[in-house]
């Protein structure tokens, strides 16, 4: 038997991870419209970070129930409302995992808050996605734009040729799913690298080296001006046996 070592790795503009929590059993799908309306809950965010082109809504909510999918014995969950921003009208079934409802001031994904299995893709962050976490204007630092920041080089052909599996890891079978989190100032630096889910094994420093190594980015901009903004990368590193 031959072991193979699968280095995943998943850069935001895929659609790697969607549809965690979208389909659902009756029971998980009627707790999550409980849930809702028992706490009163009138606006949630709709955004998938690891999804090609998503952006994120704002919705307040109007309706939300669940109803039969057809499929076997999965329900889904649908959400009607209106895009704050915009206006434009909503009236879709959800993925869980990418329904950010408010904890306090902090956006957290409805999933995780059900005790459900999720990886959304990034860490709780500000629920007023308007408003950065800093006082000053200058300080402040956004956590999504209409113009997000672009890498200038192809990012998953760059972790392909510099990442490398732990040998710790490698030798202890252990896997996982390493989510990085940094910032993309207004200059393009990527600064403030951190580890916001790990895996241990070595996997967590190795995500970290090598996501430090990237060049510089096109930053992202408000309105026609470059500002620091929130990026979240996830890497997974995947053993896998094949003869």
């Amino acid at each position: 038997m031959r072991k193979i070592l699968y280095l995943i790795l998943l850069l935001a503009p895929f659609k790697t991870f969607a549809d965690q929590n979208a389909l659902l059993s009756k029971n998980q799908a009627d707790k999550a419209v409980s849930y809702i309306k028992t706490n009163g809950i009138r606006e949630v965010i709709l955004w998938c970070g690891c999804c090609n082109n998503d952006p994120m809504q704002k919705v307040k909510i109007k309706n939300i129930y669940s109803r039969y999918t057809g499929n076997e014995d999965f329900y889904e969950v649908v959400i009607q409302g209106d895009n704050i921003v915009t206006g434009i009208g909503v009236n879709d079934p959800v993925d869980l995992s990418y329904v950010w409802i408010p904890s306090g001031k902090m956006a957290k994904d409805f999933a995780s808050v059900l005790g459900l299995k999720s990886e959304p893709c990034s860490a709780p962050f500000d629920f007023d996605i308007s408003q950065s976490n800093n006082n000053t204007e200058e300080d402040k630092i956004f956590n999504y734009l209409s113009e997000m920041p672009e890498p200038t080089v192809n990012v998953i052909q760059f972790l392909a040729q510099n990442l490398k599996y732990p040998e710790y890891a490698r030798k202890n079978n252990i896997e996982g799913r390493v989510l990085i989190q940094f910032v993309i100032d207004e200059n393009g630096n990527l600064i403030d690298p951190k580890v916001i889910k790990g895996i241990g094994g070595g996997c967590d420093e190795e995500a970290l080296r090598v996501i430090k190594k990237l060049p510089r980015w096109i930053p992202g901009k408000d309105r026609g001006v470059p500002v620091k903004v929130y990026y979240s990368q996830p890497i997974t590193f995947k053993l896998s046996n094949h003869r």
